[in-house]
């Protein structure tokens, strides 16, 4: 995995390019955030593509459990925009499109509290209460 540009050759060293992107410098950072990452606008396209810091970051049960409670939870009233609509929209991005050790983290039995807490709301939520905007 890696970014777009330095997988196809666009990364030379002494250009523009060779600078690391925002998500990049985020991803080296020691307390590199979910929302942090969440609020880049590459985070989906390069999940997608496999990028492993980032595929990295995000299967950590902290992440996981974090990723889950934004889907399942209703955020608060003073919550922000962003806790509201745009971390919801992009967790539902990554976990339909994640790659297959996203998934298996997601249901690892040494962390069942992420998958006990996905399950919980589930049954206990009526498809009708359902907030249109976490699921």
């Amino acid at each position: 995995g890696g970014s777009f540009w330095n997988t196809f050759g666009g990364g030379q060293e002494g250009t523009a390019a060779s600078e690391a992107s925002p998500l990049e410098k985020l991803l080296q950072s020691a307390d590199c955030s979910v929302e942090a990452l969440l609020h880049e606008p590459e985070v989906i396209q390069e999940f997608k593509g496999g990028h492993d810091k980032l595929v990295s970051r995000l299967s950590q049960p902290d992440a996981l459990l974090l990723l889950v409670e934004f889907i399942t939870c209703e955020p608060s009233e003073q919550a922000s925009d962003e806790r509201k609509f745009r971390y919801p929209f992009v967790t539902v991005e990554l976990i339909s499109c994640g790659p297959p050790t996203f998934f298996k983290a997601l249901v690892d039995s040494d962390h069942p509290e992420i998958l006990d807490k996905l399950w919980s709301f589930l049954e206990s939520t009526p498809p009708a209460e359902v907030n249109p905007v976490l699921a």
